[in-house]
C-alpha cells in the first residue's frame, strides 16, 4: 500500500499510477488542484491556445528535480519523495526554477540543486533510514514532553536501531502531527512520550528488571545465563536512575501480566542492544575471565556495584576480549584502567 501511494508522489506529473485514463489519474488530479480553474479538463485537446494555462515555474522545476533526484540519489526514492518535494518547494525562489529548467541533463540539474539547496544535498547523499530517523527525532523532540531533555541526535541514534524500509516510509510520508497521532495509538509509546517526569520507584524497577532479564535468558538460548545477575543489575539501574529512564507509566504497562516474553518489546530483549554480543555468544572471552578482570578493576577503585555488573558492562562495546587480556596483563591499576 505504501509503495502504491508514495510511488504516485515520486511520479508526480510525468508518470501515471496504473491508470491509463489521463483525466482520472492521480497526477492529473494533482495538476487540477494546482491550477486555476479554467473550466477545461487537463489533456482536453479541444481547448484553444487562448485558454491554455501556464504551469507555475516552481511546479515544473521541482517536478524535474524530483525525477532527477530519484535517478541520481542514494537517499531519494518512493519513501523520501514527499520530503524531497517539500524541500524543493520551500527552497524554490529567485533564479532556481529558471536554472533548473535551463539545465541540459540530470547531472546539470543536480549540480544546480546541490549548490542552491543544502537540505536536498544532504537528503540525496544520506541512507533513507538516516533521513527517516532525523525526521522522527525532530517530530518526537518537539511533540513528546519526556523527550525534551534528550537531544535530537540521541533520539535519532535510538531510531537507527529499529529503522527498516517499512518504518522509514511511515515516518517520511506523513506530517509530524500525523506521525505522533499514529504513534500515540500504542500505549507504550504514549506513556514514553507523554508520561510523568522522572523514573519509576525502586521496587517497580526491580520487578521490571527481573521480568525483563527472564525474557532475555529465554530469548538468548542459554548464551546469557552466566550474565543473569549483571543484566538484572544493568536494567535496574537504567530504570531507576538513567537520564532517559522509561516513564513510570511504561514500567507499569510492561509489568502487567498480559505482557509476556513473546510480546513486543520483551521479545526483543537480548538480541537487541545493548545485550547483542551476550545473546549471540560473540563476546569473545569466557565469562570467568571477565569476572577476574572486573575483580581487578573493582579492587583498583572502579565504581561498579558488583563484578557481575562490570562483566556485563564490558560486553557493550567491541573489543571485549582485548580489554580482558589487557587488564590481566596490567602491572598496576593505572595500566588496568588504560585498557578500558
Amino acid at each position: 500500500m505504501w509503495l502504491a501511494l508514495l510511488g504516485c508522489l515520486v511520479a508526480l506529473i510525468s508518470l501515471g499510477c496504473g491508470d491509463d485514463d489521463p483525466e482520472n489519474s492521480p497526477d492529473a488530479a494533482m495538476l487540477d488542484s494546482a491550477l486555476p480553474d479554467s473550466g477545461v479538463p487537463i489533456g482536453d485537446a479541444s481547448r484553444s491556445d487562448a485558454n491554455e494555462v501556464e504551469l507555475p515555474p516552481c511546479l515544473l522545476a521541482c517536478d524535474r528535480v524530483l525525477d532527477c533526484s530519484v535517478e541520481s540519489c542514494v537517499g531519494v526514492d518512493w519513501r523520501t519523495a514527499r520530503l524531497a518535494q517539500d524541500i524543493c518547494d520551500d527552497a524554490c525562489a529567485g533564479s532556481l526554477s529558471a536554472d533548473v529548467m535551463a539545465a541540459t541533463t540530470c547531472d546539470d540539474v543536480m549540480g544546480v540543486v546541490m549548490r542552491s539547496v543544502p537540505a536536498l544535498d544532504t537528503l540525496c547523499n544520506s541512507p533513507v533510514c538516516t533521513s527517516a530517523c532525523q525526521r522522527f527525532a525532530a517530530c518526537t523532540h518537539q511533540g513528546c514532553e519526556r523527550y525534551a531533555s534528550q537531544t535530537e541526535a540521541q533520539l535519532a541514534a535510538g531510531c537507527m536501531g529499529w529503522c527498516d524500509d517499512e518504518s522509514a516510509a511511515g515516518v517520511l510520508s506523513v506530517t509530524c502531527e500525523a506521525l505522533l497521532e499514529s504513534l500515540d495509538m500504542d500505549p507504550n509509546f504514549a506513556a514514553g512520550c507523554h508520561g510523568s517526569a522522572g523514573c519509576a520507584d525502586r521496587p517497580s524497577c526491580v520487578a521490571y528488571a527481573q521480568k525483563t532479564t527472564a525474557c532475555a535468558l529465554e530469548n538468548c538460548s542459554g548464551n546469557a545465563d552466566d550474565y543473569e545477575a549483571g543484566i538484572e543489575a544493568v536494567l535496574t539501574d537504567y530504570c531507576a536512575t538513567a537520564e532517559d529512564c522509561p516513564a513510570p507509566e511504561s514500567i507499569a504497562i510492561l509489568l502487567d501480566d498480559s505482557i509476556t516474553c513473546e510480546d513486543p518489546p520483551m521479545n526483543e530483549v537480548g538480541p537487541a542492544a545493548p545485550f547483542t554480543a551476550i545473546c549471540a555468544g560473540t563476546v569473545g572471552a569466557p565469562f570467568a575471565d571477565l569476572i577476574a578482570a572486573c575483580d581487578t578493576l573493582i579492587t583498583c577503585g572502579a565504581a561498579f556495584a558488583s563484578s557481575d555488573l562490570c562483566a556485563t558492562f564490558l560486553t557493550f562495546e567491541p573489543g571485549t576480549a582485548t580489554k580482558v587480556t589487557c587488564i590481566d596483563a596490567a602491572i598496576d591499576c593505572t595500566g588496568a584502567f588504560q585498557c578500558l
